[in-house]
């Protein structure tokens, strides 16, 4: 078997079990999972083998008792696609370093989901909008290949309170331990992308160009944002609007277009300046 075709069991409410014989082997050959192949369906868990590559748009959609997701570390998975675990149970995703693109809204809603853990020199390129909205992870590492955060990513993550942009990682993974020195690639933050988190401090690296409107909308816990020296970016107005007090260290080679004061604070050099949110501003 190398395909599960699109909606192969689509709204198959009795359905509670599927297995691939020798999910585990090498000799498995399963490829893909169609869109929305088990949507609407009462299967709880999906053991997949390592030649997975593909999940579908909307794969388990739905499939409210779905708790669990397997597969192995030397898995081939490219792809999750847009909504592909929404509406489940699912507690977690242990994703394999070959994952390229989280497809829009693939863990939206998935209010037990706490955990994605990706080796920090994944592939990963691409987090999809709103793809883990309504969640309850916590803790974020970015794999260095990370280019693009989609609009309203992480929206609603009301644990989320730790996202390390960091280009160094030391700790384990799920796969190893160790330390690595990582070159962050974080190109775009899109609008409301952390909207209603716990988040508390956020350091830009360098690569990153823009960081969209509200993309820290209501962070009631946010303190600081720092922007890495020989940054460019751009911020847009209403950036962290409805957040606490917050302190944004950036070089004057970034613009910000929004309701702050700025002025310069010691003992940063001449390429920085220090600027507090206007909280009076509208």
């Amino acid at each position: 078997l190398e395909t599960i075709g699109d909606g192969a069991f689509y709204g198959c409410s009795s359905l509670n079990q599927f297995s691939i014989s020798n999910y585990y082997s090498s000799s498995a050959r399963l490829k893909s999972i169609g869109a929305y192949a088990f949507s609407g369906t009462s299967i709880t868990s999906f053991n997949a083998p390592q030649s997975l590559e593909t999940i579908g748009d909307g794969a388990f959609y739905r499939c409210s008792s779905f708790n669990w997701f397997s597969i192995p570390p030397s898995s081939a998975l490219k792809s999750i696609g847009a909504y592909a675990f929404s509406g489940t149970s699912i507690n977690g995703f242990q994703a394999p370093s070959t994952l390229e693109n989280i497809g829009d809204g693939a863990f939206y809603g998935c209010s037990s989901f706490n955990y994605f853990n990706i080796p920090p020199s994944s592939a990963l390129k691409s987090i999809g909008a709103y793809a883990f909205s309504g969640t309850s992870i916590y803790y974020f590492q970015i794999p260095s290949a990370l280019e693009n955060i989609g609009d309203g990513a992480f929206y609603g993550c009301s644990r989320l309170s730790y996202f390390n942009t960091y280009s160094s990682y030391c700790g384990c993974n799920g796969y190893s331990c160790g330390c690595y020195s990582l070159e962050a690639n974080l190109k775009s933050i899109g609008k409301y992308a952390f909207g209603r988190t716990a988040i508390r401090q956020f350091d830009a690296p360098s690569s990153v160009k823009y960081i969209g409107t509200f993309a820290f909308y209501d962070c009631p816990y946010l303190r600081r944002v720092f922007v890495s020296c020989d940054s460019t970016m751009t911020i847009d107005s209403g950036t962290f609007a409805g957040s606490g007090e917050v302190s944004l260290s950036l070089p004057v080679t970034a613009s910000y277009d929004g309701p702050i004061k700025v002025e310069p604070v010691a003992p940063c050099n001449a390429n920085y300046v220090y600027a507090k949110k206007d909280l009076y501003s509208n």
